[in-house]
């Protein structure tokens, strides 16, 4: 099999001259930063019309390795398949089969079919986003203040106009954008919701709890949940909004793929019930209305830039923290103190969403 993979990159070298593989993985390097900086996934049918073009077709290999190589040792980036929208995740799938018992096994031949079908019509239209590799390790130092580097900060300032020498020695620091810790939390909360739920949440339901941090869906958003209010780069893509409402801010998430939005019957009943025993009463949005059947789901980037099990220990710290405030006011206890350690947590996590995490 490796004989014969070789032999295939052997030939589209061959057929597409080394300099030109080199300047096509620069160029696939360009439209994949470019790309990522809209928030955009990277379709394949793009690639091959922008970059590999006719000639370059047969060596999409080569030169996408290429093109990962330079993405990795120069900006910290790596291109990643993710699934299409509407698609299942197959690692959820896999996870959920086998722990399903082998007597439900025998009515899932109809299911497995159209899964193929579904994986058949993903496989026709792959896309890429860009995601970070840096370690966690890495990214906590660049967090951490070093005396030296603020030292260096301030002379730097001292000769330099326009400079500020306020920098607490940090590479990375996160007080400099309000915004982006706010709205990055907000997403949090919600992918937390989400998993929490089934992996999957009515949209009325949603609401609901999101309510409960009085953030109505027509109220504009606190400027500082605003994408982007106060950083020349906006993370969620887009172009910057001085009043954006919850319901834009769902939109966006949506468009940028860390949520996806999708129909589903089930949902549809689960809502209907919970309307009868409200006493028919109309949910209280005051803007778009939260619509029967609507559900919310996570979307690819998100399932490929942050995982359930970074949600999970997000979900972790949380709850670690308001228990050790019960504890500092008497009201802790040791049981509750055992249920929050880290494994004991995750199996609850996972007993919610109905299997285990993927990372």
């Amino acid at each position: 099999m490796w004989v014969c993979l070789r032999s295939m990159l052997r030939c589209a070298l061959l057929m597409v001259p080394r300099q030109e593989v080199r300047r096509k993985s620069k160029d696939l390097v360009r439209l994949a930063l470019f790309d990522e900086h809209r928030r955009v996934a990277i379709k394949r049918e793009d690639i091959s019309r922008k970059v590999l073009k006719k000639e370059g077709a047969k060596a999409f290999p080569v030169i996408f390795n290429r093109a990962q190589k330079i993405l990795r040792d120069s900006f910290g980036f790596e291109l990643v398949e993710v699934r299409a929208r509407g698609v299942e995740n197959d690692q959820i799938l896999q996870t959920q089969q086998q722990r399903a018992s082998p007597s439900k096994e025998a009515g899932k031949e109809e299911e497995r079919g159209e899964e193929e079908d579904t994986k058949a019509k993903a496989s026709a239209g792959k896309s890429y986003i860009v995601r970070s590799v840096l370690p966690h390790e890495l990214i906590s130092q660049m967090t951490t203040p070093d005396a030296s580097l603020a030292a260096a900060v301030r002379d730097v300032a001292g000769s330099t106009d326009g400079l500020q020498a306020d920098s607490n020695g940090t590479m990375l620091d996160w007080k400099r954008s309000t915004s982006e810790l706010a709205n990055t939390g907000l997403l949090f909360v919600i992918l937390s919701l989400i998993l929490l739920n089934g992996r999957t949440i009515a949209d009325d339901q949603l609401r609901t709890y999101l309510r409960r941090l009085s953030l109505e869906p027509s109220d504009p958003l606190p400027p500082v949940l605003i994408p982007g209010a106060d950083d020349d780069f906006n993370t969620f893509g887009g172009a910057r909004s001085s009043e954006m409402t919850l319901d834009d801010y769902m939109d966006r998430l949506a468009q940028n793929m860390y949520l996806e939005r999708y129909k589903s019957d089930t949902i549809a009943d689960a809502s209907a019930k919970r309307t009868q025993v409200r006493g028919k009463r109309k949910n209280r949005t005051s803007g778009r209305d939260a619509e029967e059947g609507i559900a919310w789901r996570w979307g690819p980037r998100a399932e490929a830039e942050i995982s359930e099990k970074s949600v999970a220990l997000f979900i972790h710290d949380i709850f670690s923290s308001l228990a050790d405030e019960e504890q500092e006011n008497g009201a802790g206890s040791s049981t509750a103190r055992r249920d929050l350690e880290p494994q004991s947590l995750i199996t609850q996590i996972e007993r919610a969403a109905g299997s285990e995490l993927i990372s």
